[in-house]
């Protein structure tokens, strides 16, 4: 992806010479088909949020958090499919409501989505996660019925940028210790180490 910006980027710095008018036009349509191409490429088409490749333009992650819709299957089992694509665009639309629009939301595949913070304090990561938790646990998708839908979080706070393979990973253990410890919490992968020193020293 990053080779296509670049080759826009080199278009739409040579049409600046170019004389003849109906070149010109040619290569700007390209270059807006190319944009549109970009964009589509990066889009998730049920929630509106970016996918999975968009993480390749993230840089200077300072704080990663992943998470899912507790018992997700059982509510796609139970109500069918179109709820539970109506349950993801909602719960979607939580999330990004929650954040900065500094920050990257993505829908990492089925219901789990990534949060990624950029230059953001630990403390803020942890209030806008329980922000996320709290409106989700709140939501209920259809009239009458009697859905609880929950969500679990696991996240890593990093000053040093570390890669974000690594953050990724990392937050994903702690969200495997969010449904352990009983789902429909937060679990920082600090707290993780902490648990794990702890039982070395007893």
């Amino acid at each position: 992806m990053d080779n296509v910006y670049s080759y826009i980027q080199e278009l739409e710095e040579r049409i600046k010479y170019i004389d003849d008018s109906r070149t010109l036009e040619l290569i700007k349509q390209l270059i807006e088909e190319r944009n549109c191409l970009a964009k589509i490429a990066n889009f998730d088409s049920l929630t509106e949020l970016n996918n999975r490749r968009v993480l390749g333009n993230i840089h200077a992650c300072s704080a990663l958090a992943m998470c899912d819709i507790d018992d997700f299957k059982e509510i796609n089992d139970f109500y069918g499919h179109n709820i539970g694509d109506e349950v993801i665009r909602n719960v979607a639309q939580i999330i990004k409501s929650c954040v900065r629009d500094t920050d990257y939301v993505c829908r990492y595949g089925g219901d789990e989505f990534l949060l990624a913070f950029i230059n953001c304090p630990s403390n803020v990561v942890s209030d806008r996660l329980e922000q996320i938790r709290k409106l989700v646990s709140q939501y209920l998708p259809i009239d009458d019925s009697n859905i609880n839908i929950t969500m679990s979080f696991g996240f890593i706070v990093s000053d040093s940028y570390e890669k974000l393979d690594d953050l990724v990973k990392k937050a994903d253990k702690a969200l495997y210790e969010s449904k352990k410890r009983g789902k429909n919490q937060i679990t920082s992968y600090s707290e993780i180490n902490s648990f794990q020193n702890i039982k070395k020293i007893n």
